[in-house]
């Protein structure tokens, strides 16, 4: 939602040749947005490490020290402090940016660019055999679900509130960048396969390979909403069926959030030896 928000801002605004009447409830929208997004992060980073700090702790064992560890010297522990600084720095960015301050836009895209980074900084890829090639497909890969999905909830928040002549813009200029993002995502999604998996029978033999496996089958599900709404929703928005629209742009939110989910028991499983 912090990529998305950006994404808005930077992607889709200039494309829609909006007047500055149409496009600020967009972008106060998008920064409103993107300020729960960084408190969402604000909140789930420490209650993650807490549930590390359990993990981690025998019973009558001092916290403090096994705390000091998992911060410290752990790759996860250091994303986390990235993630707290930058989130509260997006936070900042956003409300700076609600008020119409471009200077706001500017720090919270810093601020998304960080915070994709510390997804590869504390998974997988930072213990692969080549980390930084490794991380950076996993960055462009949270960059693009950022612009794809991120964009796309931006856009259903958008067509609840605003005129249908705003969101049939917001729609064609979402489009081309969706598409891009796609791109960028099968090609980093392909690299980390490759590099994970040992075979394609891991994909149905091992548990990181069955999600990976259901992953796909529900990012298909979203690309083929995606295409149709690529070809009718412009069309059905100018013949009054705005409602139908977005009900079906919800739904597309929805699997896209399905999918989010699964990549999350991606990441905490175990890839294939």
């Amino acid at each position: 939602m912090i990529i998305g928000a950006t994404a808005v801002r930077w992607l889709l605004l200039p494309r829609c040749g909006f007047g500055v009447s149409e496009s600020a409830p967009v972008e106060r929208s998008a920064a409103s947005a993107g300020m729960v997004a960084a408190t969402v992060v604000l909140l789930a980073v420490p209650g993650r490490v807490a549930l590390q700090l359990m993990a981690f702790l025998e019973p009558g064992e001092p916290w403090q020290p096994a705390l000091n560890a998992i911060l410290f010297d752990t790759q996860s522990g250091k994303a986390a402090q990235l993630q707290m600084v930058w989130a509260t720095a997006a936070l900042l960015a956003f409300s700076v940016a609600r008020a119409g301050r471009i200077k706001g836009w500017r720090a919270a895209s810093v601020a998304a660019l960080v915070l994709a980074l510390t997804p590869g900084l504390g998974g997988h890829p930072a213990a692969a055999a080549q980390p930084v090639l490794a991380m950076t497909f996993a960055t462009m890969h949270v960059l693009a679900v950022g612009i794809w999905i991120g964009t796309l909830f931006h856009l259903v928040r958008a067509a609840r509130t605003l005129s249908e002549r705003t969101v049939a813009g917001l729609i064609a200029a979402f489009h081309p960048v969706a598409l891009s993002a796609v791109g960028v995502l099968v090609v980093s999604g392909t690299y980390a396969a490759w590099t994970t998996l040992q075979g394609p029978a891991d994909l149905v033999r091992t548990p990181w390979g069955a999600l990976l496996s259901f992953k796909l089958v529900l990012f298909s599900a979203v690309g083929l909403l995606g295409a149709w709404h690529w070809r009718t929703a412009e069309r059905r928005l100018a013949s009054g069926g705005a409602g139908a629209v977005r009900k079906s742009l919800t739904l597309e939110v929805a699997l896209a959030s399905a999918v989010m989910l699964v990549t999350g028991f991606l990441a905490g499983t175990s890839p294939p030896q």
